[in-house]
């Protein structure tokens, strides 16, 4: 499973521990870039 996170919060620590682990594999803020987050999920 991929999992991503879209926010329009700060990366917190506990975020980017997960970030990190590799349980998410990228966290998406405000304001959304839609090409950035399409290319991100089709790889």
């Amino acid at each position: 499973k991929k999992y991503y996170l879209l926010t329009g919060f700060e990366i917190g620590p506990e975020i980017q521990a997960a970030i990190e682990s590799g349980l998410i594999l990228n966290c998406f803020q405000k304001p959304f870039n839609l090409k950035e987050i399409e290319d991100c999920i089709n790889k």
